[in-house]
């Protein structure tokens, strides 16, 4: 009954709660922000710029695209019992990545699509979200606390060291996700329902799947470490991004320290708030980058730079794509 009281409560008051969250968020970003220096000259922050190293930066991240898209195919066939053609799986996720330039339009395309061609419904869909969450979330954790580590034993200085260690702590706790399924289950006569798009959803019936997914997938230990493997090769051409990224505008900074920015900013972005994370993620990398050079507005170009790779790349793969699925589909039409 308790439960049941707090839960209708809060039910009662979501919309207030949640704007005074947004407002405490938007409140500490606006303090966080008065206290960094920003320079004036925008125009100071071009004139070493590199195109050369700009295009590499948007090969690698097209790289990272790709093996991201083979990840997610990997885990669907968990799902599915109808076996889509990699080609098809692209298509639909490259057009949804170019779609998201508009949030949510995107990833409503992909649960669309999957639904009618795959027949993986749309709790199953999130499902897919909350496994590559798990999966980024372990090998990000476990990398910045192997760097932890690595720096105390060499008594080197520790750039940003308090959130590396809070990092290193959530690397235990994200650890506790394999152990919680008793006091999930203890759980499950309960309901908890959420509007997504004026549709109702339960919120344990999406965590029973994605802990039927997370079985599935550990069933074979080669499998799961195939996806660990994979989410790691998409980091690591995603820092080679980052790196360019700052060669382009000519920035000498020690490799360890941007090392440590991009796994900070991926570990505290893996949870988007809208697709693709507008201003979110600026504003996040730039603070996480003016931490270490103490230039708040050299990180927000650097991270607007990314943001623009982000969306080239987008544009690219979605019509190569998509002229090579409609290839495809000619071909089969021609063999029938």
């Amino acid at each position: 009954m308790k439960y049941n009281y707090i839960l209708n409560k809060f039910r009662k008051h979501r919309s207030i709660i949640k704007n005074l969250i947004y407002f405490l968020i938007f409140a500490l970003i606006i303090f966080e922000l008065s206290k960094r220096s920003i320079s004036i000259s925008i125009t100071s922050y071009f004139e070493n710029f590199n195109f050369y190293y700009f295009f590499i930066a948007v090969f690698f991240f097209i790289i990272n695209s790709v093996f991201g898209a083979y990840l997610f195919f990997l885990i669907t066939k968990y799902l599915s019992s109808i076996k889509l053609s990699l080609m098809r799986t692209f298509n639909i996720i490259f057009n949804g990545q170019f779609l998201d330039f508009f949030p949510f339009f995107g990833t409503l395309y992909k649960a669309k699509r999957l639904k009618s061609e795959a027949k993986i419904s749309y709790i199953p869909f999130l499902s897919i979200y909350l496994a590559l969450l798990e999966i980024g979330l372990l090998n990000i954790s476990f990398f910045l606390s192997l760097i932890y580590f690595f720096l105390l034993f060499y008594n080197q200085d520790i750039p940003i060291n308090n959130l590396v260690f809070f990092a290193y702590f959530f690397f235990f706790l994200i650890f506790g996700i394999f152990f919680i399924k008793k006091i999930y289950f203890s759980l499950l006569n309960k309901k908890l329902i959420y509007s997504i798009f004026n549709k109702p959803y339960d919120l344990f019936k999406i965590i029973t799947i994605f802990f039927n997914l997370q079985n599935d997938i550990l069933k074979n230990k080669l499998n799961f470490l195939k996806l660990i493997l994979l989410d790691f090769v998409c980091h690591i051409n995603l820092f080679i991004t980052f790196l360019f990224i700052f060669k382009c505008y000519s920035v000498e900074l020690n490799i360890i320290h941007i090392l440590i920015i991009y796994l900070l900013f991926i570990f505290i972005t893996q949870v988007k708030i809208v697709p693709k994370n507008y201003i979110i993620d600026e504003l996040i990398g730039a603070y996480l980058i003016s931490l270490g050079i103490n230039d708040f507005g050299f990180g927000l170009i650097i991270m607007i730079t990314l943001r623009c790779i982000s969306l080239l790349s987008s544009t690219f793969l979605f019509l190569l794509f998509n002229f090579l699925f409609r290839k495809e589909t000619l071909m089969i039409k021609k063999r029938n």
